[in-house]
Parts: C-alpha cells; structure tokens; sequence
C-alpha cells in the first residue's frame, strides 16, 4: 500500500521506514542508533485505531508494539500521531519527520 520515510531525531537520527499493509497495519523497519549498543535493524508493528485515544489531553491514532526489538528495555507498546503534517508524534515526546524521495 506504500512506504513512507521518516527522520527519529532522538535516536542516532536514524531513518526509520513505515510500509502501509492494509487499513488497519503497519510495519515499521528501523535501524539502532549510535544511542544504542545493539547495532542492525528492528521491526514493529503499528495497529492503526478506528477512534482516537486521548491521553493526558493529546489525541492518539496508532498504537505501536516494539515487542520486536532486541533489547529488553525497548519491548513496550507506545501510542503516537500520524497526521497531515509530515509527523508521527510520541507519547514519549518524540517526533518523527517524514522525509521526501523521489
């Protein structure tokens, strides 16, 4: 359904790519940063909610599992924002900014 391309700023400034499996599913591939000790990529999955979640007064429309990853620390399941503004937003604070290709 297509790929997207995105810049994470707090982590190694690492590019990470969001590939669309069907209405509801995502996939995201991502490499560690130089933040991390484990080098190579990781994947999660991003399940794409029918309503929007509101925590703490900001609104949510994805939930996103790392279970995935290597390290023990990382395996937890995040709600972020994907709007119209070339952003994911993170419950943590992090913003992810989609990057143009051809």
């Amino acid at each position: 359904m297509g790929q997207k391309y995105y810049y994470d700023p707090k982590h190694g400034g690492c590019l990470r790519m969001v590939t669309r499996i069907d209405k509801t599913t995502s996939v995201i591939k991502g490499a560690y940063g130089d933040d991390e000790e484990l080098k190579g990529f990781w994947f999660a999955k991003i399940e794409h909610l029918s309503e929007n979640k509101e925590i703490d007064g900001k609104q949510y429309n994805m939930i996103v599992d790392f279970e995935m990853k290597k390290e023990l620390a990382h395996k937890r399941k995040l709600y972020a924002y994907m709007g119209s503004n070339r952003k994911i937003r993170w419950e943590d604070g992090n913003v992810w900014l989609q990057m143009y290709w051809a």
